[in-house]
């Protein structure tokens, strides 16, 4: 038999110096030309002979021993990837004379060898990093990015180059490949039935496959083992039929080829394509229970990519060829006309959910630019005139024939052609138990069936991968390493996976900026994790019906928003809850029958120039605490003066550094996010269990604080770090372990500025609505119960309209009366009056009535005693910006100062300073309390000499040119 070699492209690195090893030259020549004479002929040029001759040279070195021991050098077979580019070789030695020798001699000589049997077999690669060759196959995710972690297959050049209407045939062995190759068969090898799960199958997508096994009973069951891994990427896959060549045991090609030469027969491509095939057919059911049928009524014709379908009586039929489908009928005269269908689409399963209901179709094609296709085409779509079916086709690439006739034709076809593969189809995207379900792939272990995303339409192909993830690494993601904001929007892409397996509800985060700081670039950056961000990443401008249709697309996966500022502001407080809820509207079917209701589980990331109450202020709307804690809102400026950068290690201006971020994006993306999906399918059980570890080691640094709004975002931060470091731990992102709990508790530090940990939310809020109730209409909707005199001792009329009460001005302070019903429409309008009295009384704002009741009895101006809320000066004393501040000093990733009382909601001390004298009283000022709450009562007074104005200034730490300023305005307002 002729031996062959694979065509051999040179590295990107130089293989010359300290990367070549010695060799004796003449063992070396005597053997390599005996094993094969035509490697140098075939070889592209010079230095990919040197590098085969470095490969060679370190087998040799290393397999000295074994060479002693009788084993001579066979074959140097190289793995590539599709674009030539060496992965790793492989050598084989064998033993001559090693059948010959005694059973004992035998099993010495093998255990010595390290081989199997006569065989010695090894892999060698490369190491690009430490310039060394290693005597062990190459970090697949490095020196493959294209399989994932996976191996090549063999001769992967030769396949993809070749005509995808030819059938590729796959044999157990890399020589028995080489020599089919030499007959011009496209033909390649996964090594043995143990390599099947770690080898790359993608490239074989849609395509016709012909397994020759080998003639024993370890050689069919790696025929089922390929034939099921094969069907689960989409082949057709068909077996030579060896039962029928007469083959001895363990009899493969070389044994056929033997027997047609010692019959004087030539063997040629032809004679190879003209053996009998069966139909390979895996069952449903358990990965154990899986074994291939051999079908002989499934017997394809030459040159068609499935049987034909007999249809119509008079042996009329569709056929399935490489160029297109075709009914052929006979005519008038008996002749048979062919009419042209449409390009080749092949039925490849039948699709059920788990109920039995739902059926469809898996179809499969390529378009004119090769491009595979898939979609799980409901059966319910064809039960009108199919004209939903062919616009969807069209729309992807199928050529359909325009005749009224064909159309019909292919209606038959779609509904009529069997199929005894089945598939379960999903209607929602993400995780199924162990599997996660994507568009056009299905990650984790099948379980014994195919699963599938079945849908009235084919997905826009958002999610497809561009570039290797070894450049993705190097142009995108090593950069943003270095970058908080940046790693946080990159960990945040990975983080909607670990949702479903952690029980965790979604949320988003909103990256807040001005113009050009670099919100948008990080959500670029994010998009690259899944594909490309043109695509990957929505707007905020759309419909809240949209946006519910958007998330359920994206469940259990990532989603990027641009622009908050485009959404309609009246629906966005509505629209936050909805994506973090993960439920759509219920709506009615026609016939009064309630429709399922959208539901999913999303991580989205936001970005605009306002925050989410910005927006709604504009509408005149308040946003609730559900809102803000549901949206977390993110400073872009990392504190730098740089935008959403930190210091960069570059002379280029931050905007140019962000256009080559984002220009590397575009052309390197997608193969992250597929990274990830293997990593997580692969045991989802660890993969949960150790974000747990990630989740607790980030609460316990950065989440001391005691109260529960912080600490629910402070969780959903801890599952972005969580996959950041998973990430990391896969070896996708190429960070150091630990960055990005590092970065991303700096951005929830940043979040925690602006929130505030001491005081909850909503109580801070209605205080502040409290407040500026009375400062907005503190003069103009409260009756003064001592009105001022006029010259003729009478009482000034005053003129109040839309009075809600009365106040009461003592010495140093005035309490203001509200009527009860005044108190629950105005001042606690749109909200629970029962919750504002509670937060009140706690802040000490209220005058208590007797027996501590929340209203108490006041004589009014015209002699009634009704109940009244009492409010006294506590308000003034109160500041939210203060309140905020004093929670910020609490700190994070240490004391989280939750052992004090939050300043505003329970009573403190008083300790009094007297600072001047005002004619009618002293000053009373609160030494802890925040410099606009000094100013507000210094302004009441309408004198202060200079020495309590200086005293004042040192309580209050600001300047007497501030104080005076102050306490002009506060006068007028006053008066």
């Amino acid at each position: 038999m002729k031996d062959t070699d694979n065509t051999i492209d040179l590295w990107d690195e130089p293989f010359c110096g300290t990367g070549a090893l010695p060799v004796n030259q003449t063992e070396f020549s005597e053997q390599y030309e005996a094993g094969q004479q035509n490697v140098r002929a075939r070889a592209n040029h010079a230095d990919s002979t040197l590098l085969q001759d470095q490969a060679k040279a370190y087998a040799l070195k290393y397999a000295s021993s074994v060479i002693k021991l009788g084993y001579v050098f066979k074959y140097l077979f190289c793995y590539t990837d599709v674009n030539g580019k060496p992965v790793y070789f492989k050598a084989r030695y064998e033993h001559a004379n090693f059948d010959n020798l005694p059973a004992d001699e035998q099993e010495q000589i093998a255990s010595k060898a390290r081989a199997n049997r006569h065989k010695w077999i090894r892999a060698l690669s490369f190491n690009c990093h430490t310039r060394q060759w290693r005597l062990k196959e190459p970090d697949y995710t490095a020196a493959y990015p294209a399989g994932n972690g996976k191996k090549p297959l063999y001769r992967l050049v030769d396949m993809v180059q070749a005509d995808t209407a030819q059938s590729v045939y796959i044999f157990e062995g890399e020589q028995k490949a080489d020599y089919a190759a030499s007959l011009g068969l496209v033909a390649t090898t996964c090594g043995s039935s143990g390599s099947i799960t770690t080898t790359h199958l993608e490239p074989l997508a849609g395509r016709s496959v012909v397994i020759w096994p080998d003639n024993d009973e370890a050689g069919i069951k790696a025929r089922d083992e390929i034939a099921a891994a094969l069907q689960a990427v989409g082949c057709s896959v068909l077996s030579i039929d060896i039962d029928a060549l007469g083959l001895p045991e363990k009899g493969d090609i070389v044994d056929w080829v033997q027997q047609r030469t010692n019959n004087s027969q030539t063997t040629t491509k032809a004679d190879i394509e003209a053996l009998s095939l069966i139909k390979c057919q895996v069952i449903s059911g358990s990965a154990d229970s899986r074994k291939i049928l051999s079908n002989t009524s499934g017997n394809i014709p030459k040159g068609h990519l499935c049987e034909p379908l007999y249809s119509g009586g008079n042996d009329a039929r569709f056929e399935i060829l490489p160029h297109g489908i075709f009914y052929i009928a006979k005519d008038q005269h008996d002749n048979e006309r062919a009419h042209f269908i449409c390009s080749p689409v092949l039925v490849i399963a039948k699709t059920r959910d788990t109920h039995g209901n739902a059926w469809g179709r898996l179809l499969q094609w390529h378009d004119d630019e090769r491009r595979l296709h898939q979609w799980a085409m409901p059966m319910q779509l064809l039960q009108g005139d199919g004209s939903e079916v062919r616009r969807e086709l069209a729309d992807q690439g199928v050529t359909i024939s325009p005749e009224r006739k064909s159309r019909d034709l292919l209606t038959t076809y779609l509904n009529g052609y069997p199929s005894d593969t089945f598939a379960l189809c999903v209607d929602r995207l993400g995780w199924h138990g162990l599997r996660y379900v994507m568009p056009q792939h299905t990650y984790g272990e099948q379980q014994g069936q195919l699963t599938v995303f079945q849908q009235n339409s084919v997905m826009a192909a958002s999610f497809y991968p561009l570039g290797s993830l070894a450049d993705w690494q190097q142009q995108i993601s090593q950069p943003c390493g270095n970058h908080s904001r940046l790693v946080f929007a990159l960990a945040c892409a990975f983080a909607g996976q670990l949702l479903e397996p952690l029980n965790e509800q979604g949320g988003g985060f909103h990256i807040r900026g001005d113009s050009s700081s670099g919100k948008s670039t990080a959500l670029k950056l994010a998009g690259s994790v899944w594909g490309d961000p043109e695509q990957v990443i929505r707007q905020w401008r759309a419909t809240s019906n949209a946006l519910e249709g958007i998330a359920a697309l994206h469940n259990d996966n990532f989603l990027g928003l641009d622009e908050i500022g485009q959404c309609n502001a009246k629906d966005i407080g509505d629209t936050v809850y909805m994506l973090s809820n993960g439920q759509g509207k219920a709506r009615m079917q026609r016939t009064g029958i309630t429709r399922p209701v959208s539901q999913w589980r999303v991580m989205f990331l936001s970005n605009g120039e306002e925050s989410l109450a910005a927006i709604m202020q504009q509408t005149g709307k308040r946003t609730n605490a559900g809102q803000e804690i549901r949206l977390a809102d993110i400073p872009a400026d990392a504190g730098h003066g740089l935008g959403i950068f930190d210091p960069l290690s570059t002379d280029q201006p931050p905007a140019a550094y962000a256009e080559q971020l984002k220009q590397a994006s575009a052309s390197n993306h997608g193969t992250a996010g597929i990274a990830w999906l293997e990593y997580l399918t692969s045991n989802k059980a660890a993969v949960t269990e150790q974000a747990q570890v990630y989740i607790q080691q980030f609460m316990q640094d950065y989440a001391s604080s005691k109260n529960g709004q912080v600490q629910r975002v402070a969780r959903r931060f801890a599952i972005v770090a969580a996959a950041g470091e998973l990430a990391t731990l896969a070896g996708i992102t190429a960070w150091q372990q630990g960055r990005a709990i590092e970065a991303i508790g700096q951005c929830f530090n940043a979040w925690l500025n602006g929130f505030g940990d001491g005081a909850n939310l909503e109580s801070r809020n209605i205080l502040a609505e409290v407040k500026a109730f009375f400062e907005a209409h503190g003069s103009s909707r409260f009756e003064n119960m001592q009105p001022p005199v006029m010259n003729d001792g009478s009482d000034m009329l005053q003129r109040i309209i839309n009075r809600v009460g009365y106040y009461r001005q003592d010495d140093n302070s005035r309490a203001y009366l509200v009527y009860p019903e005044q108190f629950k429409s105005e001042i606690c309008k749109g909200r629970d009056d029962k919750q504002v009295i509670k937060i009140l009384k706690a802040a000490g704002w209220l005058i208590l009535g007797d027996g501590g009741r929340n209203q108490k009895k006041e004589t009014l101006p015209d002699g009634s005693r009704p109940r009244m809320y009492v409010f006294n000066n506590r308000m003034w004393e109160w500041d939210n910006e203060a309140s905020a501040e004093l929670s910020k000093s609490s700190g994070t990733g240490g004391t989280s100062g939750t052992d004090q009382q939050p300043q505003g909601l329970q009573p403190v001390p008083v300790q009094k300073a007297v600072v001047g004298q005002s004619g009618t009283g002293e000053i009373s000022l609160v030494m802890s309390q925040s410099v606009p709450a000094v100013k507000t009562a210094v302004g009441q007074h309408k004198s202060l000499d200079n020495k309590g104005l200086s005293q004042v200034s040192q309580l209050s730490h600001c300047n007497n040119d501030e104080l005076n300023s102050q306490i002009k305005n506060s006068r007028r307002a006053v008066l």
